[in-house]
Formats: structure tokens, C-alpha cells, sequence
């Protein structure tokens, strides 16, 4: 992957088992608290019994609104997942961030629903158009992907919060240091 100092859109990369959602909302928070304007969603999970989630929320960044994400069991105890459809209804939410140019565009997962070309992808390219970073995550088996739909134009990030952070605060300073320079204002006048 690219020097993560330079790109715009950056994947934590992590192993399952680790505490992506509690670590995207410490990040998110951090950000906040430093007057960053985040845009997009992090996920919370609930009830967790052994290997089974019971509901998986995801929360607005912006507005707080929590949206369920997670099917019930179906006929086998293995039926819950993930709802497409209900997690597609938060993408008028994502782009009406990045209309409002946020800051930093949060897409908690890079996942099943988005390695297949769905889920929130049009988001991260939306936000990517609009020349908004974009920090997400993503684990195995996923990480093919991921990597073929950026083509080596992403950074890949350790779950490190130093590292997160970093990347979030360089990659929105690199964003907002951008100025179109108007050529008139150059020109020198004759009196």
C-alpha cells in the first residue's frame, strides 16, 4: 500500500477478535474533541452471547442516530447478520456529509456487503470524488478486496491509536491546507 502520509483513504487493517467498534468510537471521539467535523458511521454491538451478536446498531456521526443493522435469528440460530437494506437506508446520511464537507469521512468496516460492491463503497467514493479523506477498517477475509478496489491508493493502518490518529489529523490538514489560487490576484496594476 501507498505511504499512509499521502493518501486520502486509509484502512485499519485488524484481526478478528479485536475491538475495532469500542477503538472507531475512541478515534471518533478524539477527533471530535480536537474539532474535527466527522461525517458517516461507527457501529455498537450488543448482547453478545458466546460467538452470537443479538443487535448491531450503527450510529451517525453526526447526528447521533442510531439505525439497527442486524437480522434476527432466522430459523437456525446461525440466520443473524447483517440487514444490506437497512444499512444502505444510512447512505443519504453519509452524502449528505460529504455535501456539508465534513472533515473526515468514517466508514466503520470495509466488509462483506462492500467487497462485493455494495453496502456503503458508493459512500467511500463519493467522499474520495469530493477529495475528503476517508478512514475505514478491514480484516480477513476481506483484505483482497479491499485492495483491489483502491489499486494500492490506500494506506494501510496498524489498530494503533497513534497511528490512527496521525494518519486522521495529516491526512485532514493535507485537505484543508489545499488553496485555489486565483492567477488575477497576481497581476500587478498599473495606477
Amino acid at each position: 500500500m501507498t505511504d499512509s502520509n499521502t493518501v486520502r483513504l486509509a484502512a485499519i487493517v485488524y484481526e478478528r477478535g479485536f475491538a475495532l467498534d469500542a477503538f472507531l468510537a475512541d478515534v471518533c471521539g478524539r477527533l471530535t474533541g480536537k474539532g474535527l467535523r466527522l461525517g458517516g458511521l461507527i457501529q455498537v454491538m450488543s448482547g453478545i452471547r458466546g460467538a452470537r451478536t443479538a443487535s448491531i446498531t450503527a450510529v451517525d456521526l453526526r447526528s447521533g442516530q442510531r439505525f439497527e443493522i442486524w437480522e434476527g435469528p432466522g430459523a437456525r440460530a446461525t440466520d443473524c447478520r447483517l440487514d444490506e437494506r437497512r444499512l444502505v437506508d444510512t447512505v443519504p446520511m453519509i452524502l449528505s456529509a460529504i455535501e456539508e464537507r465534513v472533515d473526515l469521512v468514517v466508514v466503520n468496516r470495509f466488509g462483506r456487503a462492500e467487497s462485493q460492491g455494495g453496502g456503503l463503497i458508493a459512500c467511500v467514493s463519493a467522499a474520495i470524488s469530493a477529495g475528503i479523506p476517508v478512514l475505514t477498517s478491514v480484516r480477513e477475509p476481506y483484505v483482497t478486496a479491499w485492495q483491489a478496489y483502491h489499486g494500492d491508493l490506500a494506506a494501510a493502518l496498524e489498530p494503533d491509536l497513534g497511528a490512527v490518529m496521525a494518519w486522521s489529523e495529516s491526512a485532514v490538514f493535507a485537505t484543508s491546507a489545499q488553496t485555489v489560487i486565483c492567477p488575477e490576484a497576481f497581476t500587478l496594476k498599473q495606477t
